[in-house]
């Protein structure tokens, strides 16, 4: 009967600490751009602050190489995350897509810089983009 009671406080405690979690709130805000390798970003990119823009590219950090910016940027905030091919799980040395999303974050003009480079080699990039984009 002691461990009963004892179980049913841990189940209640638990709920209501679960309970008191809070969640954040993801950013609704869609993507207005999205770019890929190869494809060109267009010469008047405008976005509102907090309005989003992708770019996607195959990577494979087997071979050394990343996806880098080439420069900080001041006015879009930068994130990135990498998705393996799963298709080729089994197949040691296979790549994936490298995602990046930038956030417009103040007005003004912003140009973003990616290069596919390793990191301490001093060699030209294998790939690169480029995107100037205005914030309003």
């Amino acid at each position: 009967m002691n461990i009963l009671k004892q179980l049913a406080t841990i189940v209640v405690c638990s709920g209501l600490m679960v309970g008191c979690v809070q969640i954040p709130k993801h950013e609704q805000t869609q993507v207005k751009q999205s770019f890929h390798l190869g494809e060109a970003c267009p010469a008047n990119l405008s976005v509102a602050i907090g309005e989003k823009i992708g770019f996607s590219a195959p990577e494979n950090a087997t071979t050394g190489y990343q996806w880098q910016l080439k420069n900080p940027l001041n006015n879009l905030s930068a994130s990135s995350h990498y998705v393996a091919d799963t298709k080729d799980q089994a197949t040691v040395g296979s790549g994936g897509i490298r995602h990046f999303e930038f956030v417009a974050k103040k007005a003004g003009t912003e140009t973003i810089q990616l290069e596919y480079v390793r990191a301490w080699e001093k060699d030209k990039p294998a790939e690169s983009w480029q995107c100037q984009v205005n914030i309003k």
